[in-house]
């Protein structure tokens, strides 16, 4: 059977998703935890990667298992063996065709930023401070100018080696938080898929925007340009979140 993971986790302390040698990762945890079940090495596929300190409020994984497990059962095994810094929301089975990555449209990404002049303490590891006071509307204005297909290796990281640069923007959505414990302000974009460190580059450029050392009226240029060097700086990770995928209605993915 093919089961779907809805997870959630704190990572801070991990090297980001894909499994790497000699280091902590998400996708490490998770495929230790099968082969606790299993006895045998069980191959776990996530969404995308992300970065190290990247963390996830919605990340989808999935797997193929001979073991006879309820859903519920699957999230209550996996939960009492993986640390607390990862949690299994929801599990679902799916069809046989269904992978968590080449099976999605769209990927989502949200980015915390606590906007003060002190640092609230508790939010030093899952938002990014931004200490001097940002014009919130100007980074609204050049949020718009950032949606749409087009090549974005403006917002690329040197080191990215996507063969392609095109993507579709489908919105960059900004957000004044009133309520949350320490972020004051989020940035949710949704893409068809994304560079290495292109929403951290994109919202990078936004604060630099609001901050006045980007012209709203440069952005078209910068994405003209295709040039990494235009664009602003890249956001630390610890600010980012995997906010979900979507994928095809024929999936039935709740």
């Amino acid at each position: 059977m093919n089961w779907l993971l809805s997870v959630q986790f704190d990572g801070f302390d991990y090297h980001g998703w894909q499994i790497q040698p000699g280091v902590p990762t998400i996708q490490r945890e998770l495929e230790q935890a099968l082969f606790a079940i299993h006895q045998t090495p069980i191959k776990i596929n996530g969404a995308g990667r992300t970065d190290a300190q990247v963390h996830a409020h919605l990340f989808y994984a999935s797997f193929h298992s001979d073991k006879s497990f309820s859903a519920q059962k699957w999230s209550h095994a996996l939960n009492g063996l993986l640390p607390r810094a990862i949690r299994i929301q929801k599990t679902q089975q799916v069809c046989e065709s269904f992978h968590a990555r080449h099976s999605s449209l769209k990927k989502r990404y949200r980015y915390q930023i606590q906007n003060s002049s002190i640092a609230n303490p508790f939010g030093v590891k899952y938002a990014w401070h931004v200490s001097q006071q940002f014009d919130f509307d100007l980074m609204q204005q050049a949020a718009a100018l950032l949606e749409g297909s087009y090549d974005c290796s403006a917002f690329r990281a040197s080191s990215c080696s996507s063969p392609s640069t095109i993507k579709q923007i489908d919105y960059v959505r900004l957000e004044a938080l009133t309520h949350h414990p320490f972020a004051t302000h989020a940035i949710e974009i949704q893409a068809s898929s994304f560079l290495q460190h292109m929403v951290r580059i994109m919202v990078g450029t936004l604060v630099d925007v609001g901050l006045g050392k980007i012209p709203v009226a440069s952005i078209p240029q910068i994405i003209a340009s295709r040039d990494r060097c235009q664009s602003g700086k890249t956001a630390p990770a610890h600010g980012l979140y995997a906010a979900g995928a979507v994928y095809c209605g024929s999936f039935g993915i709740q």
